[in-house]
């Protein structure tokens, strides 16, 4: 779109055979879909004064928006300058090729996103995958639906997804990356690995962290602050480095981002070599993302806290979280200690949970002597 700030107002500025066109908006958004509007009224053939002029002409164009018109709007209204733009803009443009760009939004509806759940499904994508590119249609129709462009959203269809992917790297399996990254002469991937598995970052909020935003905390010595426009959540959180963190943050401390080089296809065409090194060229779980599950995972393992990963990892919710907590040996040892000690406060006499079963068959049993 040909939007431009002009002073302290938006302007659309095009031009449409031979003839240019330009308008000022005190709201960016009016602009882009003013703009958008006299476009469309242009193709149909009608007059300039009749679309300034003929409100209902303009309100059946804007009802005709079609798909690829919606997410030239929301991407760049409601996605632009977030993490989740390339996510977004490469859904959209997978959508646009199923449903074909020309089809009007207005014409989606719960048959028509039936068959392309059917579509996701043939063509491979997981439950988790499928609900991703569904959230993307969603957000765009809710923004053209509040917009005014259409006036129902249809139902989408609902996508449980159940064994989302928890798998996550050995000690034996880092290692092994790690020494097949430094012999491969990859020392950037290196840093970014050991940045990513210690922090728990996603790609996406790491590309956008600068030197500046490493600081040091009285408390917990240097981290990395977050910040809301930069994270899924749209949440600020402050990360504290590990010794590993701090070397792979001063080896690159002298660029404008840290890790803004590591585009999805940049991280895919390193990636492809370890796994081809890792023998796991067929393994759809093995992915850069397990740094992620990794970090999770082993703070689970560390401290047995769901919490503190919500807050490292930046979960919207315990329920996102609870997928680190699969319960190991040492973390049962943990909640039985944690029970014996709370049944010490209760009865002195008691120091372990057999104790306590003890002390109860054997009261039970004065009561009916008594």
């Amino acid at each position: 779109m040909s939007i431009r700030p002009k002073g302290k107002k938006w302007q659309y500025d095009f031009m449409y055979a031979g003839t240019r066109y330009r308008k000022s908006f005190t709201d960016k958004k009016d602009a882009q879909a003013e703009e958008l509007d006299f476009k469309r009224h242009l193709e149909a053939g009608w007059s300039v004064d009749k679309f300034t002029k003929t409100s209902e002409q303009k309100e059946k164009l804007k009802s005709e928006i079609n798909l690829q018109e919606m997410f030239d709007l929301v991407l760049d209204t409601h996605w632009k300058g977030k993490a989740n733009y390339d996510n977004a803009f490469s859904h959209s443009k997978m959508i646009c090729q199923y449903f074909g760009s020309k089809m009007k939004v207005k014409d989606i509806d719960l048959v028509e996103l039936n068959g392309f759940d059917l579509h996701l499904k043939q063509v491979g994508n997981s439950d988790a995958t499928r609900k991703l590119k569904f959230a993307t249609l969603s957000t765009a129709m809710t923004e053209v639906l509040k917009a005014g462009y259409i006036q129902v959203k249809p139902t989408f269809p609902k996508i449980k997804v159940e064994n989302e992917r928890y798998v996550f790297f050995s000690r034996e399996e880092e290692s092994e990356i790690l020494e097949f990254l430094e012999a491969s002469g990859e020392d950037y991937f290196y840093d970014f690995f050991c940045w990513q598995m210690d922090t728990g970052c996603r790609p996406g909020e790491s590309r956008s962290v600068r030197p500046g935003h490493v600081r040091t905390d009285e408390n917990l010595g240097l981290v990395v602050d977050l910040f809301a426009e930069n994270t899924k959540t749209k949440v600020n959180r402050t990360i504290p480095l590990t010794r590993r963190a701090i070397v792979s943050y001063k080896n690159h401390a002298h660029k404008e981002k840290l890790w803004d080089y590591w585009s999805k296809e940049r991280i895919r065409t390193v990636w492809d070599k370890v796994k081809r090194h890792m023998n796991r060229t067929r393994d759809k779980d093995f992915v850069f993302y397990l740094t992620r599950h990794t970090c999770g995972s082993r703070i689970v393992e560390a401290t047995g806290s769901i919490y503190l990963v919500k807050e490292m990892l930046g979960h919207k919710s315990l329920e996102q979280s609870m997928r680190y907590a699969k319960l190991s040996p040492s973390n049962l040892r943990q909640a039985l200690c944690a029970l014996d000690r709370g049944l010490e406060v209760s009865d002195k006499g008691v120091t372990n949970v057999s104790q306590f079963r003890d002390n109860l068959k054997s009261k039970k049993e004065n009561n009916k002597i008594a």
